[in-house]
């Protein structure tokens, strides 16, 4: 543990100063020095099966029987289409805090806790290596995840080996998907201090039109 914590990136609001405290566990975590990409001369990506990933949801896809989706290639993702979100962690019995950062058709940053959520993931605990999201119990299960605007869509996953003690990381039906903000970062920050360890994960996708999937 370091002090103080986060990482130089001129933060100065409470949304910033999260950022670079979650940018400092990561690069901890992962042994990196948080430098530039551009300045990297090795591969940014490891090689091995990513940890997150979009998949399309085949005709046919119900409560009554669930078929194997395909991975869709690279990370673009289309616009206007149902899809499923992979998560691939060999950790069964763990938890997943998983927070989206994207925007809507205005423009407009939207950030949603992803799991738990009514809407997505009810339950958070990984309890196989892969799952699928939306979650059979989940508002979302028969309709998909579906985005409706071009633009980069950012994810944060937190993986802990016991729960949280959070009133909001309980699903609730009157807000199916928490919109976080700044200090619901700040809290799970201060609740991990009790872990023994927990890893972070980050990616991006990029949300396209069929057109632009042409080009």
């Amino acid at each position: 543990m370091y002090t103080p914590v986060g990482m130089d990136i001129g933060a100065e609001t409470p949304k910033a100063i999260a950022l670079s405290i979650i940018a400092e566990i990561q690069a901890v975590l992962t042994k990196r020095r948080g430098v530039f990409l551009r300045d990297r001369t090795e591969p940014i990506h490891s090689r091995s099966q990513v940890w997150i990933q979009f998949c399309d949801r085949p005709a046919g896809y119900t409560s009554k029987g669930m078929k194997i989706p395909q991975i869709l290639p690279k990370e673009t993702i289309p616009i206007n289409t149902p899809l499923s979100l992979k998560i691939n962690l060999d950790c069964p019995g763990s938890y997943l805090l998983l927070f989206n950062r994207g925007q809507d058709k205005q423009g407009n940053i939207t950030k949603y806790l992803v799991t738990p959520s009514q809407a997505f993931a009810p339950s958070y605990q990984l309890l196989e290596k892969s799952i699928l999201i939306p979650q059979q119990d989940a508002i979302l299960y028969e309709d998909g995840i579906e985005f409706d605007a071009e633009g980069k869509e950012e994810y944060i996953g937190i993986v802990i080996d016991n729960p949280l003690n959070l009133p909001w990381l309980n699903p609730d039906t009157d807000n199916p998907a928490l919109e976080w903000q700044g200090k619901h970062l700040k809290e799970v920050w201060e609740q991990l201090h009790a872990q023994d360890k927990w890893r972070v994960f980050y990616r991006n996708f990029n949300v396209i039109s069929a057109i632009s999937a042409n080009l």
